[in-house]
């Protein structure tokens, strides 16, 4: 356990890590009983985490349309800006498209 110093996050102790994502991590969600934890990334990844072992469970690779730019080239990459678990354990993700998806959540 890391505790931070002071001033802010005083008091605040450092439980556990996960593994990196890989790009940046851009969006967090906790499954409401606290099972899993979902990440999405600047790269369309999403990463799924067992919470009690630190396990990575699932990744799911966000799908996005032709991704060039006016040159040809590669252009943006595909964010999942917004993460949220429903009642019900479906994970719902919002792109740097607009797309709003809708994943079954039994991992």
């Amino acid at each position: 356990v890391v505790m931070a110093g002071e001033g802010v996050g005083r008091g605040v102790q450092h439980r556990r890590g996960f593994g990196a994502v890989g790009g940046r991590c851009l969006s967090l969600a906790w499954l409401g009983s606290g099972v899993n934890i979902a990440a999405g990334t600047s790269k369309a990844h999403i990463h799924v985490w067992d919470v009690a072992n630190s396990r990575e469970i699932e990744r799911i690779t966000v799908e996005g349309r032709d991704r060039l730019n006016k040159y040809g080239k590669e252009g943006d990459e595909l964010c999942v800006w917004a993460l949220d678990y429903l009642p019900d354990g479906t994970l719902v993700s919002g792109s740097s498209e607009g797309d709003v998806t809708f994943w079954d959540g039994q991992f």
